[in-house]
């Protein structure tokens, strides 16, 4: 599953690099594809971060938070990608917080990121309430 999860990434960085590498509003805006690239990184950190944390507090595991255990995947499994979203969100407004369309930078890095979700939304189980929220992500990505 992880090497699923590290191919849904990397055919979303090629995807990254196709939209931005002629993008209007990133040139308008002077974003290189070097600033690009350097925020997606630091903003994958985030949502690694962020989707490990909140795995451990959806499952009420403690263990998992301690730090030989935190980077251990390949046996202690498990993230949780729409929270790991929310921590991507929060690191991008930070790192473009002085340019103005950042709304239209987001959505480049999202759609970018898509084959992540749809990854997701095929692997996971399906509670009730995260069915809900995966055909709701599931039409809109479509």
């Amino acid at each position: 599953m992880i090497l699923l999860f590290i191919l849904a990434i990397f055919i979303s960085l090629f995807i990254l690099y196709a939209v931005s590498r002629h993008d209007f509003v990133l040139l308008r805006q002077s974003i290189s594809l070097r600033q690009v690239y350097d925020n997606v990184f630091l903003s994958l950190i985030a949502f690694f971060v962020t989707s490990r944390i909140s795995y451990a507090f959806y499952v009420g595991s403690w263990e998992i938070l301690n730090p030989l255990k935190f980077f251990y995947l390949t046996k202690y499994w498990g993230i949780l990608p729409y929270a790991g979203f929310i921590g991507m969100i929060i690191s991008l407004l930070f790192l473009f917080r002085k340019k103005k369309n950042t709304l239209r930078i987001l959505d480049i890095y999202f759609l970018s990121f898509t084959p992540v979700i749809l990854l997701d939304v095929v692997i996971r189980s399906n509670s009730p309430l995260l069915l809900v929220i995966k055909l709701v992500a599931l039409v809109v990505l479509i």
